[in-house]
């Protein structure tokens, strides 16, 4: 098989396209995904995570958390280079022209491709990447970077298996997907706007951790608004009280660091894309788009339903929902008609970091949510940056002046 393979199909007035780049994925590149694929189901384990140190409960939930299923090593032996190019091309060109046929108002032009380069990326470090550094996509072009790993992982196995994961690869595209619809319509640029003045910022009082935050205040938008997208068509969505504490506990510990290694390190792994579990900003951003969607129902008239233990509970019921996010720390919100859902979205898609969350705010208060309960707020996020910058201020006044210097800067600015 070529080294590019290209799927075209014509729907309504797009034409739409797949191409499958495997010049950068040779036959040993292949074998060495597959023998470390094979070593993860063989020994039960995850990248940096050994599952033999979890407990059953533990392991569970680690595989709900990675989307990652075993499967019995048998099923290796049927796959070969020539196996995994054609089942790739064959079941993913069907599940992306399925997905946007559903889903036409991702597609951002008449002649629309979807490139895949495939790449090995040892270790997990990512599965989908969109080009954070340069970015070449355009209207016409979506191009992503995306690992073999992954692609054996949840295309060919369960395909040799005899399953399939289409819902899996469907989030993951429609999360991606929603990521290069903004940046095509420019509903990003709020991000690159502040990107020089919070560099200035962290510069100015030696502390990485300050582009961490900031950087985590606008994936609340731009992941949550992605990942709330991807999951639009699920019949209900979960709010972890515990993992919203969590996360809002984990900001306080990254201010609180002040090498840039150790904020990178820290940032990637509990509270960015490292983490996949409640307590992560993807998850807050996503139930923050949620909780704008309750809302929006309350105000249409549109009745939806919170399950709490297994029961549901109609939201025209309920006065006010902190009296139940401070009583349980998980329950579900279901049944928010696909309409409202649809209005969310196109609320949420122009608004800058802060704006969305005064929406979120808003939306708080028109359901009965206590600022405690709250996910995020304005307030908060920037009393934490305040906070550090003043403990900062005092460790480089103390060291100035203890010889003999001065210390004169401007107080921080909200961004």
């Amino acid at each position: 098989m070529a080294s590019k393979q290209i799927v075209k199909k014509q729907i309504g007035d797009f034409k739409a396209g797949i191409i499958f780049i495997f010049s950068h994925y040779s036959e040993n590149k292949f074998k060495e995904d597959l023998a470390e694929l094979r070593a993860y189901h063989d020994k039960k384990m995850m990248p940096d995570k050994k599952t033999s140190e979890l407990n059953s409960e533990e392991k569970e939930e680690l595989k709900k958390q990675l989307d990652f299923k075993f499967y019995s090593t048998e099923k290796f032996d049927k796959i070969n280079y020539k196996v995994f190019k054609a089942t790739l091309v064959d079941l993913f060109s069907k599940m992306f022209f399925y997905m946007i046929e559903q889903n036409k108002n991702l597609i951002t032009s008449t002649e629309f491709n979807f490139q895949m380069l495939i790449k090995r990326i040892p270790g997990g470090e990512y599965y989908i990447g969109y080009g954070e550094e340069v970015k070449v996509s355009d209207a016409e072009n979506a191009c992503f970077e995306i690992s073999g790993f992954w692609l054996i992982q949840n295309v060919v196995l369960p395909h040799v298996n005899g399953e399939n994961s289409f819902s899996i690869i469907q989030r993951y595209l429609m999360h991606e997907l929603t990521h290069h619809y903004d940046y095509v319509n420019k509903y990003d640029s709020f991000n690159r706007t502040y990107e020089q003045k919070i560099k200035r910022l962290y510069l100015k009082h030696i502390a990485y951790f300050l582009n961490c935050l900031y950087t985590s205040l606008f994936n609340l938008r731009e992941e949550g608004l992605a990942d709330f997208y991807a999951r639009k068509n699920s019949s209900r969505s979960d709010m972890d009280m515990s993992g919203i504490r969590e996360y809002n506990a984990n900001l306080v510990k990254l201010s609180l660091l002040t090498r840039r290694k150790d904020s990178e390190e820290f940032y990637d792994k509990n509270i960015s894309s490292g983490n996949l579990t409640p307590s992560s900003e993807y998850v807050a951003g996503r139930n923050m788009c949620v909780t704008i969607a309750m809302a929006l129902s309350k105000k249409m008239n549109k009745q939806f339903n919170i399950i709490i233990n297994g029961d549901k509970i109609s939201s025209s019921n309920i006065k006010r929902f902190d009296d139940i996010f401070k009583r349980y720390d998980k329950t579900y919100i279901s049944d928010i008609e696909p309409e409202v859902i649809d209005a969310a979205i196109a609320k949420i898609r122009p608004l800058s970091h802060y704006y969305f969350i005064q929406e979120y705010e808003n939306a708080c208060k028109e359901l009965g949510i206590d600022e405690k309960e709250m996910i995020m707020t304005r307030r908060r996020f920037y009393n934490i940056i305040a906070s550090s910058v003043e403990r900062i201020r005092k460790e480089k006044t103390a060291r100035l002046q203890s010889a003999g210097f001065e210390y004169n800067e401007e107080d921080v600015k909200q961004i």
